[in-house]
């Protein structure tokens, strides 16, 4: 299967970024739809107090009018595009950044939550590319995307439920792990017995991957030395 031509440098050995496989019947409804991905250590623990600054910085810097004005930024409206091509309106179902910006202007600020959760909004926040983590250790060989199987379910708010046949997933050898641009429930939530996590991005048509490799350094290197 080929990648799109912004490809995300690849390379071998520990902590270094890797192409999911993209099941074919996506990869051509889709060109240039990509999984990038990267499995590092990760212990769940309490946020620094440098990351909080950090966060409270950026939730500084965002305002109504600021919120407003990203959503035509090249990122996030390629991200809005791509919503609406997979038949989603952007504006009920926002895309992460948006998200991240509206629970912030609603919330008055950004509650730390511990890590890595923190070092997932900071990513976002800084590059507009939402990383993701998973828990590796149930994992069943490299993740990639595919449409949903019929019979096939997931944890979504608390609730085992269907999903759509041919709706799109991140997905393992064995089953689906998550819904595109959402949390993750279990077993593939980070937990407290969490020890190392898969960290991935789908990489939008059209998103730069030096976006991408950007979001997903900062949140390995918050990992790293959180």
């Amino acid at each position: 299967m080929s990648g799109p031509s912004d490809e995300v440098p690849v390379e071998e050995g520990e902590g270094q970024a890797q192409l999911g496989w993209i099941e074919a019947e996506i990869e051509d409804e889709f060109p240039g739809l990509a999984l990038v991905t990267v499995e590092v250590p990760c212990r769940p623990t309490r946020t620094a107090p440098w990351v909080v600054h950090r966060l409270t910085d950026l939730a500084n810097r965002i305002t109504g009018p600021y919120a407003l004005r990203v959503r035509q930024l090249p990122v996030p409206a390629l991200h809005r595009s791509f919503y609406r091509q997979l038949g989603l309106d952007p504006d009920v179902r926002r895309p992460p950044l948006e998200q991240a910006l509206f629970d912030r202007l609603w919330s008055g600020g950004f509650v730390p939550g511990g890590m890595p959760g923190d070092a997932l909004l900071v990513a976002l926040l800084e590059t507009g590319v939402a990383v993701w983590a998973a828990d590796a250790a149930p994992l069943s060989g490299p993740l990639g995307v595919r449409g949903a199987r019929p019979g096939e379910e997931l944890w979504t708010a608390g609730q085992l439920r269907p999903l759509a046949k041919g709706e799109l997933v991140i997905a393992d050898a064995d089953r689906p792990v998550a819904r595109i641009f959402e949390p993750l429930g279990p077993p593939f939530a980070v937990g407290p017995a969490t020890r190392r996590v898969v960290l991935y991005v789908l990489q939008v048509p059209g998103v730069p991957a030096l976006d991408v490799q950007e979001s997903l350094n900062t949140c390995r290197n918050l990992l790293r030395i959180a």
